[in-house]
């Protein structure tokens, strides 16, 4: 299973009620055949699809069925052979001491 990120934001929010586009766009990815949907923040779904799905097809599904309605930006998410997807929700703490050393030295 391969899985994506899709951020997206309203053309014009005027038109939805809150959660409506939402329900709308994972409606289409559902029929589109993607399983495991999650929204960890407002404006992202994380979701997985069939390995016969690449994201040029994805990208052609929502254009067809979504391009009104959304400006998106669609992504494929980072695999590792080890522990699959780096789509962890926890904090790096080498990452955050080094970026802290880093501003220190400036």
């Amino acid at each position: 299973m391969r899985k994506y990120c899709l951020t997206y934001d309203a053309r014009n929010s005027k038109l939805y009620k809150p959660d409506e586009l939402k329900l709308k766009i994972a409606s289409a990815l559902i029929l589109g055949g993607a399983e495991n949907l999650k929204s960890q923040t407002a404006s992202t779904i994380t979701f997985e699809s069939p390995k016969e799905m690449n994201i040029v097809k994805w990208n052609a599904l929502i254009i067809e069925e979504l391009y009104q309605d959304i400006f998106y930006y669609l992504c494929l998410v980072a695999y590792n052979d080890k522990s699959g997807n780096f789509d962890r929700s926890e904090r790096d703490i080498d990452l955050m001491m080094r970026f802290k050393k880093l501003l220190e030295a400036l």
